[in-house]
Parts: C-alpha cells; structure tokens; sequence
C-alpha cells in the first residue's frame, strides 16, 4: 500500500525534473587498479560532470556492494576521492566503485576497480646448521611468507659474504632451498644465508648457519711387512686420517678375522700402531689387519700383513780341515783338533748355540810342464787351457786331504799378418804372385820352425765410379757456373770428377731458362669500396700494373682493369618518437622502395617500442641495386619514452613535464591563465610531493626521491591529468 505512492511520487520528480531540464551526472574519468603493501596508503579516483554532484563510494569484499562510510582506514567517501590509509592484508581483492547522483536521473556508476594488497616477506622457519659426509648432498632450506617472493643465498668461505654462484655444485640459488652435490672438503666451515625479498619492502636476511664437512677415514700408509725373532717384540703401523677416526686391530689364525683386546701379548689395539711383545714361534703365518672407521661410512680397511716368527736353535756339528789349512768359526781362526763353541745369528738374524768338533788331516805337493802353439789348447785337470803359465790344482789324496799340483804351461808363438789395398772397379792388384780385381780376403798359411803356423792375409777393397743427375733452373739473361764455365743457354752438360779414392764421378746437369710471364685480369667494385692493386688500394677505374716474382723467382707481371660500378644513393628518415605502448607498425622513409631495415625493435619491416625499450635506438636501411649488384645503408633514429596511455604523446597540451625519464630537475609547463595544483605519488598511492604553480614553466629539484616510477597529476578546477615519471 505504501509502494505505489512512493513510486507515483518518484516518477512526478523525475518528470519534473526532465521537464525543467535537468542535466544527470556523467562519470567521465573511472577508478584505476591499485597495487599497495601492506600498511601502506593509497587511493581511487574518479571524475565525473554535472550540477551539484554527490558522491558514495561502495565496497565489495565477497557478499556484494555495501556503502562506505568515513571510518578508518577509508576517508574522503563521499568525494571523487576515496583514501585508504594503513592498508591492512584483509582488503586484498576486495572491490570499489563510486554512485555519483545530483538528483537528476539517472544516477551514473563507476567501473569496478580491485585493490590488490602485498604482503612484506618475512620467514617461518629458519634454516639449520648442516654436517655432511664428503661427496653427498648439503641442503639448506627455509620457509617463508610474503608476496611476489624472490630467494638469493649467499656463501661466506672466510672473505665475506657473496651470492652464490648459479653454478655446479650450487643449484636452487635463487629458490627456497640450496643444494650443494657432492659436497668436497673445501666447503668445511663456509656460512650460508638467504636474502628474501618480495613486492614490498623490506626484504629480509635469515640467520647464519654453517657447514660441516666431515671426511672418510682413510689409510694413506698401509703396514709393512714385519719378520721377528721368537720371543722378541715387533709393531705394525698405519697412517690414516678422517674425521673423528678409530682403530681395531684384528687378527686371523686361519679361521677369519676376530678384533684384538689389550693383552701382556698384545698392546694399542686401538690405535695406529699395533704392538706384539714374547711373540711365539706358533704365531707364524697369522695374519693382521686394521678397520678404521669414522664419522662417515664406509671404513677403510688396510692391507692384510702376515706375521713372520723365526725360531732359535741349538746346533752341535763336527768338522775336518787339512794340514795347513783354517777354519773360522765364531770369528775364530782355527787351525787345531780340538771341540769349540759359539753363539751365531741364523740367516734371519736369530741367535742359535753351535757346539763343533774339529780333526786336522795331512796334505801333500807335485809340479809338472808341458808345450803348445799359440791358438791350440791342452786338457790340464779337466779343463782345456790355452794361455801359458803355471796352473795350481787340488787333488783329494788318500787321506782325504788335499794334494797340490803345479802344472806349468809353454805356449810357443803363432804369425799372423794382415793387409789392404784398394782399387777402382775395371782395376786388379797383384796378390799373392796373381792379379785379382775381386773385392776379397786372400788366405796364405806357413809353418814357424817350432812347427807353429805362420798367416798372411790380404784384404782387397773394390771402389765403385759415381754418375749423378741434376735439375738447375734460372731466369732468361741469368748464368749458372757448370764445371768450370758459367753457362746460359738451356741444355745438358756433362763434367767428369775424381773421388776421394781417386775413381771417376760423372755429373750430367739439366739447365732450364726461364723467360718473364705477364698475365691479364678485369675487377669491377662498387663506388663506395676499393681494392688494392698497383700497389695501393684504388676505387676509380682504370688499367693497374703489379711486378711479382715467379716460382723460379723471375719477373712476373699483373695487368689489372678496374671497372667502378655507380652505388645507389640511398636516404631515410624515421619516425622520430613513439610511446612505450605503440603497437608495431610499418617503418617507412627508406627510398629507393625496395630495400630492407632492421635494428633494435625491428622484425619484418615493422617497428615494436616494447620489444626496442625506453631510449633512442639506430635503425638502419640498407639497399642493394638488382641491376649492377651495389648497396648502401644510412642509419636514422627512433626515440622511445615512457607514456600513460595510448594518447600520452597527445598529452594536454594546455600541461607538459620534461625531460622523462629525468635524473635530478623536472620542468613543468603550463600555458592556463589561471593557478594549478600538482600533485606527485609513488606506485603505492602515496603523496611525496605537492605545489601550485601559474602560468609559464615551473623547475623543481627532485635530486632527494629515489629512481623508479611516479605519477604526476595536475589540477585545474574539475579538469584532472595524470602522467607517468621515471625517475633515473
């Protein structure tokens, strides 16, 4: 009952209204995106047009629009402004638009703009100190929180801190979890940490942690042999090294191995050197080992050593010498019957008792002679001598002793006699009463009056005659010394020599004359390169001489005829700047048509600003003639900057800011009559920087703000323009 006159009454209004010609509002500018960090500030805006205009700001966090009202962190709600102040992460993703009415109808709604909060990194879990084994994997890990969230550990090896390197052994550098594979030695004691940094500041640095890297034992001087007597003491030894490293002993008396207690036996069963004291003669043959072992598996195990027990002995012996002979015994020099004893080492250095009996025989002498010639030979005692002198043999006599004999041997001379002569061949040399021309050895035996032979030998040499061939090559009007006259016409000549042993040696020489050659050649360059020829690098045509040598090292001459083809004369003028966010398009302005450009930012004829980036770039044109095969490239230049939009070049001309990107003084101009405000933020929303300024151009100095990217705003009136800085 109440709807229909409430709905009768809003229709009268609003026809009313139509009627007196009321104008509606119009959102002309809508809000943008917002990226903020937590606890940080930012805002929406809008602008619209029309009478009297009110404003409700609206929010949408998941169960639809509600009114906003001015209750922290929200204010200005009811403006064309909406400022959100210490942001919180419960915002994020939420929603905004704005209703602007004026009473007029109908009311006009913004679009939608979504507020997206970051979160500053921060870490949960810290990583851990690590031991490992040499040669495994060491991981350090943390886990961590934050948005837009990016990892770089870094290493100290003692000289600082320093990113690890993206490199083996090192992976996961730049993730949540380092890796090292196969970790060496030369890691043990280096620290580790990890800076996190995220969308929003400040980034954070997780706590030392350190690296322990533990080695495995490993024996480096394995044991020797060792060799005792009985009863006495003898050790076996290593080296080894390791971490944290222990010994056992062990020993093997046929059955395997079994680990070694300290014993009156046995000492140092755990250490390096394993002592053994009264060793038993039965204990020969046993054997030992060491297992070493350590903080990191597996253990070494060394060489197996057997151990050698020689025995002590008691010995008791006779012996029998000749008259006039000794025996030693015990360092001793015996010579009488009679019984001795003495301590002895054995062959392995053991003492042993010996107890002898000793008997002494008789011994007797003979001499005896006889004659040979030199090279025969006579049997005497067995053996066949051939070189005089007196011979003393031992014969066993009846007694069993020794019976001596001198036996004294005359060797009567052999003549042996030796000769060479040396011939040419087609020669002879009378040898012997005949000529012989055979390279031979000539054999003449006599007889000495003692009836020993008498050699003649004679060794004739046959030396051969030589013939030689050679090639001799000069230059026509050169000569050449031949034998014994200097020769220049082509032709074979033949010049007779005698050896070093007097024989003939003919030499045959070829002699070639070689005459001067010239030769003739045609080269065509374009006007813009050159070639060297006569001499120099030449780019104009014309007929060129070169003067070579040949192989034979005679004058050889070059003629070369230049032909210099015309190079087309090629321009272009590019398009001078474009906006960061242009789309590719066609490059034009190269002439002749036909030729083909390229530099940063270009790909198939076109010109893409993202792909070039910010700056001043150097496209270059290059153009080849089809007829005469010439080219040439000129270069020309296209500018890049940084805009807002699709119209920012086009920016309003009434409002300008330059240089952008700039470094240190941004210039301001402004041609409206009347004062403006200004007004800079950075990318959070935030304000930095505010100041009216008139008519003409306005300097300020923002040497004190940071590089990277703001926006500035001018306002004039209900007419707002927005326009984006880099700062360098």
């Amino acid at each position: 009952m109440k709807l229909i006159p409430t709905l009768f009454l809003s229709f009268i209004v609003s026809f009313k209204l139509i009627a007196s010609g009321c104008t509606p509002p119009v959102v002309t500018s809508q809000p943008l995106n917002v990226v903020v960090c937590e606890n940080g500030n930012t805002f929406f805006q809008i602008i619209a047009t029309g009478p009297s205009l009110i404003y409700q700001w609206q929010i949408d966090q998941g169960a639809g629009f509600v009114n906003l009202s001015n209750v922290a962190p929200f204010s200005g709600v009811t403006t064309d402004l909406l400022s959100i102040t210490i942001v919180t992460s419960s915002l994020d993703n939420s929603i905004y638009r704005c209703i602007v009415t004026n009473g007029c109808v109908p009311d006009d709604t913004s679009d939608i703009a979504q507020l997206k909060v970051n979160v500053a990194p921060s870490i949960a879990t810290q990583p851990s100190n690590a031991i490992v084994c040499e040669g495994e994997i060491t991981t350090f890990s943390i886990v961590t929180s934050g948005t837009g969230l990016s990892y770089q550990w870094q290493v100290d090896d003692g000289s600082g801190f320093v990113n690890v390197p993206a490199a083996p052994p090192y992976s996961g550098d730049t993730t949540g979890a380092l890796y090292i594979t196969g970790t060496t030695l030369s890691f043990d004691g280096y620290s580790f940490q990890c800076i996190v940094s995220g969308s929003c500041s400040p980034s954070v640095t997780s706590v030392v942690v350190s690296l322990t890297v533990n080695t495995l034992a490993n024996i480096s001087t394995q044991p020797s042999f060792v060799a005792m007597c009985e009863n006495d003491t003898a050790s076996i030894s290593i080296i080894a090294d390791g971490s944290s490293i222990n010994y056992q002993w062990q020993e093997n008396q046929g059955s395997g191995y079994v680990n070694l207690i300290n014993s009156t036996l046995f000492s140092g069963v755990n250490t390096n050197s394993l002592i053994i004291s009264g060793a038993l003669a039965s204990m020969n043959g046993y054997l030992y080992q060491c297992i070493v072992s350590g903080a990191c598996l597996p253990a070494d195990t060394s060489y197996e050593i057997p151990l050698i027990v020689y025995p002590a002995y008691s010995i008791f012996t006779s012996a029998t010498i000749c008259q006039g002979d000794t025996l030693v015994f015990g360092g001793s020099n015996l010579t009488a019957p009679g019984f001795y004893s003495n301590t002895f080492s054995t062959i392995n250095s053991c003492d042993s008792l010996v107890y002898l009996s000793l008997n002494v025989n008789p011994a007797f002498y003979t001499t005896l002679s006889s004659a040979i010639c030199e090279g025969d030979s006579t049997s005497i005692n067995g053996n066949y001598e051939t070189t005089a002198g007196v011979y003393n043999f031992v014969l066993a006599s009846v007694a069993g002793c020794d019976s001596t004999i001198d036996y004294t041997l005359i060797v009567n001379p052999s003549y042996y006699f030796y000769d060479t002569t040396t011939i040419c061949a087609g020669d002879s040399a009378l040898i012997f009463g005949v000529y012989e021309s055979t390279d031979s050895l000539f054999i003449n035996s006599n007889s000495t009056f003692l009836g020993c032979d008498s050699i003649y030998s004679h060794l004739l040499k046959l030396k051969l005659n030589y013939f030689e061939l050679e090639d001799i090559h000069i230059c026509n009007g050169d000569s050449v010394l031949i034998g014994a006259s200097y020769e220049s016409s082509p032709g074979v000549y033949t010049t007779m020599y005698s050896s070093i042993f007097g024989c003939d040696s003919t030499v045959n020489s070829t002699l070639y004359v070689h005459f001067p050659d010239s030769t003739s050649q045609s080269i065509t360059i374009c006007s813009n390169d050159s070639v060297f020829v006569g001499g120099a690098y030449q780019n104009t045509p014309g007929v060129f001489s070169d003067l070579l040598s040949s192989v034979f090292g005679c004058d050889s001459t070059v003629t070369t005829t230049l032909s210099v083809n015309s190079s087309p004369t090629v321009v272009f003028d590019a398009v001078s700047t474009v906006c960061d966010t242009t789309t590719g398009f066609a490059i034009t302005g190269g002439s002749p048509v036909g030729g083909y450009y390229y530099g940063p930012g270009v790909s198939g004829g076109y010109f893409w600003a993202s792909a070039a980036g910010l700056g001043t770039h150097i496209i270059l044109y290059s153009y080849t003639d089809s007829i005469n095969g010439c080219s040439d490239t000129v270069a020309s230049t296209i500018t890049v900057t940084a805009c807002t939009g699709i119209n920012d070049l086009a920016f309003n001309s009434d409002f300008s800011t330059y240089p952008n990107p700039f470094n240190e003084i941004l210039i301001i101009e402004s041609v409206n009559t009347e004062a403006s405000e200004v007004l800079i933020f950075n990318v959070f929303g935030e304000l930095i920087y505010s100041l009216k300024i008139q008519k003409g151009k306005t300097e300020i100095n923002l040497s004190e703000i940071s590089s990277g990217v703001y926006f500035i705003q001018n306002r004039v009136g209900d007419k707002v323009n927005t326009q984006k800085l880099i700062k360098q």
